[in-house]
């Protein structure tokens, strides 16, 4: 019911448009110059809604009018509207030659605006070619632009698509922060579609990190803003999108029924807009739910499908996955040669998108493939790759994982062969393979000593390392100390030298006595009068206060008066 009534309004909005469309037509005939181009880019966007293949003739139609004319501004315009739909098409090879086009006019014009918008869309178009540095390149140029206009519609735009850019590659926490001033900038200019594309973004973003909780909420935000855009618009482009994802979610979470109804109407829509890199992507969505039905035949031919529709367009998007897929289903139906091949092509596209998830699961399934054959060399050199990407968890558990995986494939393996066997003959083959078992369970035994040897190796060097940091560490800390120790001694003798130089002050200081004051002397024997009344001679007032200590002697002049005859005498 739910998908006949989505159909319904599909069809309903398919009507309206061919009305609209259709008196567009009429105005273009009556119309001239710059104004002619503007309606039927105008026509082309309309009919796009509908078919992206049935608008490229009138784009094409409105690039050629507006060179006829000669109009600059015209020409760029028309050039970036096709080059726009080419890529909603899926001609990524043929939107960049468009917008350069556009761009050079834009530049001459010095419209900022639209060169913005070109860098963006060859951004874009980069990214789906998988030449990321070309693509954040692009994307940087378009934000330093378009931010000088002060566009929140634009600048959100551009950093929307470089937050997408760097989630695929594993950059989550800088795409999360990037999201938020995305939603500022939509929330500013109140933009629906700008909103709906960043809430699938980060849906897609959560998709990818396996919360599903929040790829739901957020798929279901972009669905609820793109449903409003199709009411006023016709353009239901943005509900399939947000229909595939949501269809993904559910294939993650398990639910293949409700997956099913989700991608089954995507898919419809897509095929009605007959760009072939959506299509794909909806063969793709079938393809993985009967793939975990285990409807493996069905699931190839969803996967194939998908796969020559990529082909087509000349895009590697999606293919790694598609390519993993089908060498995981040639290898159910004991096509281990063709499964190999796959899973190899699959690994060389993983690796130029640098899709490491799938990089990691395909590394650890050719593993397998090569230790099942008992090559061991191969394995060991696939294994070893695999070891390099691993980034959840240690040597030894991916050993052990791979070792489980091994031997539980191969228990399966001769449960299968096992089934084949005829009564008269299955005791004595049972005893055969459980000798072979025996030997390979003890090989793999074997290489999972190895491994773990190779483990407790590199753990062993590793702390060995850190053991040196640290004696070195303790060796910087020792000496520090020492120093420290150094200066609290010194500091120690200098404080003793200190109070002991003060001790020495002070029993200066109370050594130390001072005449002051008034002193009663007698004016004719100069003798001093004491504390007790009395008057003594000045030497020994003097001596009693202080430290000084007296010397007599005879001055010349008092020689002279008392002993003058000695001195006559002497001449």
């Amino acid at each position: 019911m739910k998908i006949f009534v989505i159909i319904l309004i599909a069809s309903i909005q398919f009507l309206a448009a061919n009305t609209s469309a259709d008196s567009l037509s009429q105005l273009i005939k009556q119309s001239e110059g710059a104004e002619k181009v503007t309606l039927t880019i105008q026509l082309a966007n309309q009919l796009s809604y509908q078919s992206r293949q049935s608008a490229i003739p009138v784009f094409l139609n409105a690039v050629a009018f507006a060179r006829s004319i000669n109009d600059k501004k015209a020409i760029g315009d028309a050039l970036y509207a096709a080059g726009d739909n080419f890529y909603h098409f899926g001609l990524q090879d043929t939107v960049l030659i468009y917008m350069q086009k556009s761009l050079e006019i834009a530049q001459e014009l010095s419209d900022s605006s639209r060169m913005g918008q070109c860098l963006l869309r060859m951004g874009n178009a980069y990214n789906l070619l998988n030449d990321q540095t070309k693509a954040e390149q692009y994307y940087l140029d378009a934000l330093a632009v378009i931010q000088s206009l002060n566009d929140p519609v634009l600048s959100g735009r551009t950093l929307n698509n470089l937050a997408n850019t760097y989630g695929q590659w594993g950059q989550y926490v800088k795409a999360l922060n990037m999201y938020d001033k995305v939603r500022q900038y939509f929330e500013t200019a109140d933009f629906t579609e700008g909103l709906g594309w960043l809430n699938f973004s980060i849906a897609r973003l959560y998709k990818q990190i396996s919360d599903y909780e929040h790829a739901l909420k957020h798929s279901q935000l972009a669905l609820e803003y793109y449903q409003q855009i199709s009411k006023s618009t016709g353009d239901s482009s943005g509900i399939l999108i947000c229909y595939g994802q949501l269809g993904d979610i559910y294939i993650q979470i398990g639910d293949l029924d409700k997956a099913l109804e989700y991608h089954q109407v995507a898919l419809r829509l897509r095929q009605k807009t007959g760009v072939k890199s959506a299509i794909a992507d909806g063969y793709r969505g079938l393809g993985e739910i009967y793939y975990f039905r285990k409807d493996y035949p069905k699931a190839l031919e969803y996967f194939e499908e998908a796969l020559n529709l990529r082909r087509d367009i000349r895009t590697t998007t999606g293919s790694a996955n598609l390519m993993k897929y089908i060498g995981l289903i040639y290898l159910e139906q004991g096509d281990i040669k063709k499964g190999r091949n796959y899973l190899k092509g699959a690994l060389s596209l993983a690796r130029k998108s640098r899709q490491r998830h799938i990089e990691k699961e395909v590394l650890g399934k050719i593993t397998g493939i090569y230790l099942a054959e008992r090559d061991f060399e191969k394995a060991e050199k696939y294994f070893k790759q695999y070891i390099a990407i691993s980034d959840s968890v240690t040597n030894f558990e991916v050993s052990n994982k791979i070792t489980s995986y091994l031997v539980n494939s191969e228990i399966e393996k001769q449960q299968k062969e096992n089934l084949q066997l005829t009564q008269e003959n299955r005791i004595a083959e049972l005893e055969i393979a459980q000798q072979k078992s025996v030997q390979q369970i003890l090989f793999l035994l074997a290489i999972s000593a190895l491994f773990i040897l190779f483990g407790i190796i590199v753990l062993y060097r590793q702390k060995s390392r850190d053991n040196k940091r640290l004696v070195a560490n303790n060796t910087e800390i020792f000496t520090a100390h020492q120093q420290l120790k150094h200066e609290i001694d010194e500091r120690i003798i200098v404080e003793k030298e200190r109070e002991t130089l003060i001790v020495e002050l002070k029993d200066s200081l109370t050594r130390i006595k001072t005449l002051s004051g008034l002193i009663p002397i007698c004016a004719n024997c100069k003798k001093i009068r004491n504390d007790d009344g009395y008057y003594e001679q000045v030497e020994k007032y003097i001596m009693d206060h202080s430290d000084a200590v007296f010397s007599h002697g005879i001055c010349p002049d008092c020689m002279k008066k008392l002993y003058s005859d000695i001195n006559k005498n002497d001449t």
